[in-house]
């Protein structure tokens, strides 16, 4: 691991000089698995596990993302302070790089390729050089920060503080915070419009979901769920932004919302305690993660059915697709 470690830096320089066609990217589906500390490999034709890599550089793996041209994948690993390195086409592990202290959740900015995780145990936003593999300082936010975002340009940076119930609007590239916008109890994930304009927010114990308009710092709409046992966690639009998909954690469904009134209008049934949420590119699918269930359903987002549930490993936390580029799309947050 050490050698890994050391000759990281040369390894992540010469794979960035070699670029990847949209159509050469594999279109596999990537599982963190959190307590079994590994990551199971999909094929998106079969729907068949293809691998399962033992080794992804540390432990407790939990929030996924790819490099800005696709040839690598990064992973948070909480316990180990680290991010660890895949290579997608050939599923094993290429090294790793410091994380900060104890990593959960990320981007990748689309101008620089740069990580920012969330670093639960300092309460900072952690901006990583992948490249060079190391840290490049620390932004002071919220306690307990998880859930980040970029907006499609890359100039607004937003992060979520758990524990001070709070959205923190982080410009780039001169890092400066300039709001910090309270929300319900336990703010969880994000995602960006594709104009950059609006933010969906989910709050875990407040049962909420909020839009936050980024001009005006402004929560402009906002739903509570009605169901006893929702807990949302991630939440995804669809392709043209008309739908919202809310995981509704220990509810074990995934509520389907309108994306202008937040009305919701419908309730999908999947596995037990839903948490991480990807869409392939077109965003005709949604994979869920179940992390009670150790197993992820395969939404259709139009007929919004479940098609395919998979095993996985030990409480699945993370999905992803690998079938973009950042450098010419953000993925579908």
């Amino acid at each position: 691991m050490r050698i890994k470690h050391w000759c990281l830096a040369l390894g992540l320089y010469l794979g960035a000089m070699v670029p990847v066609a949209a159509e050469e990217l594999t279109g596999r589906l990537f599982v963190s698995n959190e307590w079994e500390h590994s990551i199971t490999v999909i094929d998106p034709e079969t729907w068949e596990v293809i691998k399962v890599i033992e080794d992804v550089g540390g432990q407790r793996p939990r929030d996924m993302g790819f490099s800005r041209d696709g040839t690598k994948l990064y992973v948070a690993l909480g316990i180990s302070d680290l991010i660890g390195v895949i290579d997608p086409y050939e599923m094993e592990l290429i090294g790793t790089i410091p994380g900060g202290e104890d990593p959960e959740a990320f981007t990748v900015h689309p101008e620089t390729g740069h990580i920012y995780v969330s670093n639960e145990a300092t309460a900072q936003l952690m901006q990583i050089d992948p490249e060079a593999g190391e840290l490049k300082g620390g932004i002071d936010v919220g306690l307990e920060p998880e859930g980040v975002v970029s907006t499609p340009d890359g100039s607004i940076i937003a992060v979520v503080s758990e524990s001070s119930h709070m959205v923190h609007l982080i410009t780039w590239p001169d890092h400066e915070v300039v709001a910090n916008i309270l929300v319900g109890t336990r703010p969880r994930e994000l995602t960006v419009t594709a104009d950059g304009k609006y933010l969906y927010v989910t709050s875990e114990v407040a049962g909420e979901i909020n839009i936050i308009d980024l001009e005006s710092h402004e929560i402009v709409q906002n739903h509570r769920f009605g169901q006893r046992r929702a807990r949302p966690k991630d939440v995804r639009l669809n392709a043209d932004e008309s739908l919202v998909f809310v995981s509704l954690g220990r509810d074990n469904t995934v509520a389907v919302l309108d994306a202008e009134t937040l009305e919701e209008v419908d309730l999908i049934d999947v596995g037990d305690r839903p948490w991480g949420l990807a869409m392939n590119r077109d965003r005709s699918l949604l994979a869920v993660a179940n992390g009670e269930s150790d197993d992820i359903s395969i939404i259709d987002t139009k007929s919004r059915e479940v098609i395919k549930d998979i095993p996985v490993g030990d409480s699945p936390w993370g999905v992803i697709f690998h079938d973009f580029i950042v450098e010419k799309e953000m993925a579908p947050r």
